[in-house]
Order: structure tokens, then sequence, then C-alpha cells
């Protein structure tokens, strides 16, 4: 696959669709649509490195990247770069967080229930604690392109933001979004290790200089100095939705994304992505599918 650096603006059309969710439909898994053993091991690859199987109609375009030369935190043009500057893998493998490091989170503001009772769920399915939840903070968000993050005590992680989601886009009102910033569609970059696969932090965004993704929720009319000019509020399958983005399922498959933003071939696909028995480099040809 090409690793050609892309224009920001067509890379960021590419992933409009896929982080940009929008009012959702039936959020409950249908019989006819649940999955085969092999189909969820199909959906793992496709969602997670965005290359054929289940997910062809919605790929997010470029996987991996290199990092630019300058700065090996970096990766602008692509989901994933190595941390060694290494070109994109023939044939890559699975790709996800550490078992054992802990991503810190943050709470723009408020706890919002609804991330409360994602990572709860999130935790409960894979059977081991992911997060460390670093509690509410107060971020200044009144200039989107120039945020202060120096405060926090990390740098990097997720900042968990409540009323922040892009807005109008597409004919439709977005309930959530995943970024690199709020108000913004656009993607959030991870730097991978070489020898792994785990992932290590979000890559620098661009002109930011702290490493963190965005899980946005719920559009606000007046927000962003104006610019948002509908109300959109996500219900809990949206907020899993995000979270799962966030976590590296990119492209959408049935009942995520299609047919709801959340069911039981989601579930299985992030369960099998974070089991034990699976960890970061696994082979897709080799993986087991949790049930």
């Amino acid at each position: 696959m090409s690793i050609n650096t892309l224009k920001i603006s067509t890379l960021a059309l590419s992933i409009f669709a896929v982080t940009g969710c929008g009012t959702g439909s039936d959020s409950g898994d249908k019989e006819s649509k649940s999955y085969t053993v092999e189909q969820v091991a199909s959906a793992v690859k496709c969602t997670n490195q965005a290359e054929g199987g289940l997910c062809e109609k919605n790929s997010s375009g470029q996987t991996w990247g290199v990092t630019d030369y300058l700065n090996p935190d970096m990766c602008n043009s692509a989901l994933y770069c190595f941390d060694d500057g290494s070109e994109a893998p023939q044939n890559p493998s699975l790709t996800r967080f550490v078992e054992g490091r802990l991503i810190p989170v943050y709470y723009r503001d408020k706890a919002d229930p609804r991330f409360v009772a994602t990572m709860d769920y999130i935790e409960g399915l894979v059977g081991y604690q992911m997060f460390d939840r670093k509690g509410v903070v107060n971020i200044d968000i009144s200039d989107p392109n120039n945020i202060d993050l120096s405060g926090l005590d990390s740098d990097w992680g997720f900042i968990l933001s409540q009323g922040t989601s892009i807005g109008l886009m597409s004919g439709f009102c977005s309930q959530g979004t995943v970024s690199s910033a709020p108000f913004s569609y656009n993607m959030s970059s991870h730097v991978v290790s070489a020898t792994d696969y785990g992932i290590k932090y979000p890559a620098i965004q661009w002109s930011r200089d702290h490493k963190f993704t965005w899980v946005n929720l719920d559009s606000v009319a007046g927000a962003n100095n104006g610019l948002i000019t509908c109300n959109a509020t996500a219900p809990q399958d949206v907020a899993t939705h995000e979270f799962s983005h966030a976590l590296g399922m990119y492209n959408h498959f049935s009942v995520f994304g299609f047919d709801g933003a959340w069911g039981k071939n989601a579930e299985r696909v992030l369960k099998t992505m974070y089991s034990s028995q699976n960890p970061q480099g696994q082979p897709f040809d080799s993986l087991v599918v949790e049930n």
C-alpha cells in the first residue's frame, strides 16, 4: 500500500465519515447480521487496519505512514506510524494499546456519565483495567486551534469532552467524533512500537505540542464561537462507538456504524482485539475470536 504523504485536506475528507458519527439508527444487533467466527476475525482486521474484508466499502484510506524525520512523534499522513521511522509493513498485524499500560483519561469540565459507563463497560468486557481515570480538568477551548494542555499531569491520553462534536456535516448533526482537537474532524494518528505493534501514544497533531485524542460527544448550537449551528445529543451506544474508534476500531461494519452504532458484532470485535489471548502484533490469521 502507498505510504506517500497525503494532503491534509484530502486526509480530512477521508476520515470524515469514519470518526464523525451521526444520528444513528437501530442500535440493537439484528439476527440476520450476526457474524460468524470467521467474519469477526475479518472485521477485526478491516476495522483495525483499514484494508479488505467486511470494511471495503468504508475504507478510511491510508493506514500506515512514516514519521517525520525531523520529529519522530509526528505521523501526519496515516492512522499509524512506527516509532523507529520504519516504512509501512507488508503484512500488518494487530495494532492496539498494550495491556498493562493504562491510558490516561481526563474529563473536560465534568465527568459525563456516558463516558463513565463506557469505560466501565469496556473494562468489564476485556477483563482488565485499561484506563487511568485522572478526573475532571478545566481546559480553555475558546481558541480550539491553540489549547494549552501543559497543566495536565501526563503528555498523552484521551480527553473526554461533552458539547464539542463537529456539528453539521453531510446533512446531519453529529452526535460524536474522535479527533485531534475539539470541533474538528482531523483524525488522531498513533505512534506504534515497531517491535510489537503496541500503540505508544497518539501522535503530535500537526502544530500541537501534546499527544492527546479528543473523544467528543454532542453538538451544541452556538458553540465554537457560534460556528456550530445544530444540536445533537449522543445516546450511550454512540459514546461506546466513539470510544472504540479511539481504541483502534476505525472502519465501520454491521452494527458498528452500519445499522446502528453498537451491537453484538462490535462487542465481539472489541473483545477480540483486546483479548489477553491476542496481544499486539498477533497475526490476523491467528486471532483467537472471543464470544
